[in-house]
């Protein structure tokens, strides 16, 4: 019998197995979650040209991995008003 809390699970079949009649010792979607969180803090301190020089690399289709994308877009929300031309230029 699968776990309850794997029935619903996103990642279940694609990164997961789910578990049976275990204890819960961890879950792939909370780990995500806190490596996302690390990788939004890595980019938040990046300076205007950095953060530009990721923009272009993910616009022009560069090998980026998609956590980092998210997590770059994440940050471009936040630090909206001071990396706006980084911004237009993204979005543009």
């Amino acid at each position: 019998m699968l776990n309850i809390m794997c029935e619903r699970c996103t990642c279940l079949g694609i990164e997961c197995s789910g578990t049976e009649n275990q204890l819960w010792s961890g879950c792939i979607l909370q780990q995500k979650a806190e490596i996302f969180e690390n990788v939004v803090n890595y980019i938040y301190d990046k300076t205007s040209d950095e953060m530009m020089a990721i923009a272009k690399t993910i616009k022009i289709g560069g090998n980026v991995l998609p956590i980092v994308k998210e997590a770059f877009e994440k940050v471009l929300d936040i630090r909206y008003t001071e990396r706006l031309e980084v911004y237009n230029y993204y979005y543009a």
